[in-house]
């Protein structure tokens, strides 16, 4: 819920959070449209920060976290925006919503892993 409310902070000043650079312009623009990605994209990346960093790890499933930390990264993040890039050819905010597409999959991804109960494991004897 907090991410929620950081995230309506963030969109609603992300046009004055990229004056403060003082950028001009299409620069500002192009800043803005980021900046409102990542607003949008804020719960989902503190979920999975939750479940990857707090629950997974912490029962013992820690192979898991690695795979869903590294294979967010190499095979769906980098990926798609290089897909964006070069099939596509989208400009630079399409490129960057590929990007955080992974934090979306993985929040999928992670919320089935904790509901299974598969992440429980004996830490200590």
């Amino acid at each position: 819920m907090i991410s929620l409310v950081f995230a309506l902070v963030l969109a609603s000043g992300s046009r004055f959070f990229a004056i403060i650079y003082g950028v001009s312009g299409e620069t500002l623009k192009m800043t803005t449209l980021v900046i409102l990605a990542y607003a949008f994209i804020l719960p989902f990346k503190t979920f999975n920060l939750h479940t990857v960093n707090g629950i997974l790890r912490s029962g013992g499933d820690t192979k898991f976290a690695l795979a869903m930390d590294l294979g967010g990264v190499w095979f769906i993040g980098l990926p798609m925006a290089l897909f964006a890039r070069d099939v596509l050819h989208l400009p630079l905010i399409g490129v960057v919503m590929f990007l955080l597409f992974e934090e979306i999959i993985k929040t999928a991804v992670g919320f089935f892993r904790v509901r299974s109960g598969k992440w429980i494991n004996r830490v200590i004897e």
